[in-house]
């Protein structure tokens, strides 16, 4: 499923000895006297991935615009002043020009106690020089740890703080982690009543999209995840492809699978949609009672140049996975809705899991409604619903998803789009529904979620252990993997 071109030219395969080697993968399996050569091992310890990024950022600021001041730490509301007011830091707009670029964060979820075993240390200091370091600072990989003790106030203490930092990362990757705890989350929105990660994963990059106002994206990974191939090419060439979309339909668009057997190309698949749609679909902002909207207002309809609205615009959410309207699917969390005036009448989008790349504007849209209102919704639906309802572009990045077995195309056409045009992954039942049937085909999938009380061995794995032992591989993005 997806486009096989999306991320990158698909007739190159990726080796992940040639990409990881360099960074320390497969030394500690390298026999003494065994004839192979081995390659030159580095005292990680001294690497100071935090420092190496600053430098690279500093070489070249003068490629980006002028910045407020940036934290280090996570502070709680009471210690923090939104300096980026005082410097025409705007969050109603993308706020680069002409001559500078936009840059983006990279946010990697991570806890006390995780323990950085096997590939993920070679993977991380693979991906900070590849996208961090070889793009003059354009983007920056950050690690952001919980600290599960909420009763630690790690936030005022700072040699508390400095104690668990050192117990809890290796010394490498120390100075691009953030610790926090669930207490941070309270202090800041104390009108939501959920504060922890499988209601409110979004909350925290919330807080660090105020915090690194520099940042104009963020790109919200899980350390489960991986990308093979040319990881700055991947997101590069997502974003353009998101960027290149028109809006036209583009909510109805979002909520299906591509399926190339089926649909033929891309273009046939819009076509599909559109032909399918009863109406308008979404145009502009979705109707609400009481959000807002900061989005361009559309032209009318009929206008003839109403197919090209959108096109060039930078995408405020970008997600992996097809955006749905969760009303009516039996999606787990499809009836937790906070706050908002139309209760179970708002309309909302959902895409899990929640790995996105989302504007700083969104996001302190976001925030600021969390703090005055406490609207919310679960993490999964929170930027897409608050992406359509403030009238803001997001755009489903259907990248290349392949299946382990002999799933037939007619067989994966019917379980995942088996809703009407304008919804078609929200269909009944929607391939979400909590209690699906299929849960095997998951398991198949170089792209979904864990399944409870299912075994680890998920096509991921097994594609990435291939990949570790030679196999040649095509660029593609892989969850869960859990080794």
């Amino acid at each position: 499923m997806g486009l096989d071109t999306l991320l990158g030219d698909p007739s190159v395969c990726y080796m992940g000895h040639s990409r990881l080697g360099p960074y320390g993968s497969g030394e500690e399996d390298l026999l003494p006297n065994s004839g192979k050569t081995a390659p030159s091992r580095v005292n990680w310890a001294d690497v100071n991935w935090g420092k190496l990024q600053a430098e690279c950022f500093e070489s070249n600021r003068e490629l980006y615009r002028p910045d407020t001041v940036v934290r280090s730490k996570f502070v709680m509301p009471s210690e923090f002043t939104d300096e980026a007011t005082n410097l025409d830091q705007s969050d109603h707009a993308h706020s680069t020009s002409p001559s500078t670029k936009a840059r983006k964060a990279i946010i990697f979820r991570s806890w006390a106690g995780y323990e950085y075993k096997g590939s993920i240390l070679p993977y991380l200091r693979s991906l900070i020089t590849e996208l961090s370091l070889k793009s003059g600072g354009e983007y920056e990989v950050f690690l952001l740890a919980e600290v599960k003790n909420k009763s630690l106030d790690i936030h005022s203490d700072p040699d508390l703080y400095d104690a668990l930092l050192e117990q809890s990362v290796p010394a490498e990757l120390r100075d691009i982690t953030l610790l926090w705890t669930e207490a941070l989350l309270e202090a800041w929105y104390p009108k939501v009543p959920a504060h922890d990660v499988v209601i409110q994963m979004y909350q925290l990059t919330q807080i660090f999209s105020k915090l690194r106002p520099d940042f104009d994206f963020f790109w919200q990974f899980e350390l489960d995840s991986r990308i093979i191939g040319d990881t700055r090419g991947a997101l590069d060439n997502i974003g353009k492809w998101a960027k290149a979309q028109p809006r036209k339909h583009l909510w109805e668009r979002n909520a299906g699978f591509y399926i190339p057997e089926i649909h033929q190309s891309y273009e046939n698949y819009s076509d599909l949609v559109e032909g399918g749609v009863n109406g308008i679909g979404v145009w502009g902002p979705a109707t609400s009672s009481d959000i807002s909207p900061i989005g361009p207002l559309p032209p009318a309809f009929d206008n003839p140049e109403a197919s090209q609205w959108g096109i060039g615009e930078e995408a405020d959410l970008i997600t992996l996975m097809p955006m749905v309207d969760s009303r009516g699917i039996e999606w787990i969390f499809s009836d937790l809705v906070g706050s908002f005036m139309d209760g179970l009448f708002t309309a909302r989008r959902a895409a899990p899991v929640a790995m996105t790349r989302c504007s700083k504007r969104l996001l302190h849209a976001i925030h600021d409604e969390q703090v005055n209102t406490g609207k919310w919704m679960p993490s999964e639906a929170t930027p897409e619903t608050f992406a359509l309802l403030l009238g803001l572009k997001g755009v489903y990045a259907p990248h290349p998803m392949y299946v382990d077995g002999d799933w037939t195309p007619e067989e994966m056409n019917k379980l995942f789009n088996a809703g009407p045009a304008s919804n078609l992954g929200g269909g009944e039942p929607s391939i979400y529904k909590s209690e699906y049937i299929h849960q095997d085909i998951f398991q198949a999938l170089t792209w979904w979620w864990p399944i409870p009380f299912v075994s680890h061995d998920h096509f991921p794995k097994k594609i990435w252990q291939g990949y570790l032992a030679g196999d040649c591989v095509p660029q593609m993005l892989l969850h869960p993997l859990k080794l």
